[in-house]
């Protein structure tokens, strides 16, 4: 075999593979979908990690808020949510 085959083939004819990258979550998309719920897209750091999709109904949202919480290593309280108001903010 040519030496650049080999070097893209291998010795044993067969395909090298490199091992993938760490899958890193970069960023989550949450988008409404089509009679109620939501779809949650994670996409990652490496580009050879495809992006996934999670869908979600909304009958009480704790499958939802869970995921979330999760993924972010956000807080999930179960009682539901509060929103967290920035004290700097109140004191203006």
């Amino acid at each position: 075999m040519a030496r650049d085959v080999v070097s893209a083939v291998g010795s044993n004819g067969m395909a090298s593979k490199k091992p993938m990258p760490p899958k890193v979550l970069a960023e989550m998309r949450i988008k409404p979908k089509m009679g109620g719920g939501v779809s949650v897209e994670h996409h990652y750091t490496s580009p050879e990690h495809e992006p996934t999709t999670h869908n979600f109904g909304m009958t009480d949202g704790s499958g939802f808020q869970k995921h979330i919480a999760t993924h972010t290593g956000m807080p999930y309280s179960s009682s539901g949510e509060t929103e967290v108001t920035n004290p700097a903010e109140e004191s203006e």
